[in-house]
């Protein structure tokens, strides 16, 4: 009886293993830029006044589900460059697991018409990659053309970031000058004074 324990046990332990070596993620970080080796920007980004720091985001490739399948979408990558306009930056950062950051994200997509001229930039910390993915499956943000979700791959979570709570969302000028900061659960009066 114990022989047949033993190798019931081996037999189990050698099939998880091999399923261990050929499990394949949807998302794969080695396919991303690598962050950058070494922060030396001394600048304290997290003051109020302070302009909007340098930064990578890098969004995920999106697998397309339409019918007739239409193109998938590669991941991309932005930069400040890229969210120039004459409105707000509303940037949040969250945690995809996180269920206040799911609530608030939420909240924005139930009420994007008060965003419309705004961009809004969700990034999340690099090696939340798999749990971006089901967060995007149980939002609609790619159907919004003013939201961007991606991983943080230039220290700007360590760069913005006030470690009180998630989510937080800092809420940059035209100029891209930091005006206001918001921690925790943030209901949408609060931000709706800073929408243009």
């Amino acid at each position: 009886m114990l022989r047949k324990l033993l190798i019931i046990m081996l037999l189990l332990s050698t099939k998880h293993a091999w399923a261990q070596n050929n499990y394949e993620p949807y998302y794969k970080p080695s396919s991303y830029p690598k962050p950058i080796p070494k922060d030396t920007d001394k600048t304290d980004y997290r003051n109020t006044g302070t302009p909007l720091s340098d930064f990578r985001v890098v969004t995920l490739p999106l697998k397309s589900t339409d019918k007739p399948p239409a193109p998938d979408i590669p991941s991309r990558t932005i930069t400040k460059a890229d969210v120039k306009n004459d409105a707000n930056l509303f940037l949040m950062l969250f945690n995809p697991t996180c269920g206040h950051c799911e609530d608030m994200t939420k909240l924005i997509e139930d009420n994007i018409s008060v965003f419309k001229n705004s961009k809004i930039l969700l990034v999340a910390a690099q090696h939340m990659g798999e749990y971006l993915v089901m967060f995007e499956k149980g939002l609609k943000t790619n159907d919004y053309p003013q939201i961007a979700v991606g991983l943080d791959s230039s220290h700007l979570i360590d760069r913005t970031f006030m470690y009180m709570s998630l989510p937080q969302i800092n809420i940059y000028n035209k100029d891209r000058i930091l005006i206001k900061r918001f921690s925790g659960e943030i209901p949408l009066d609060s931000l709706r004074q800073y929408v243009q």
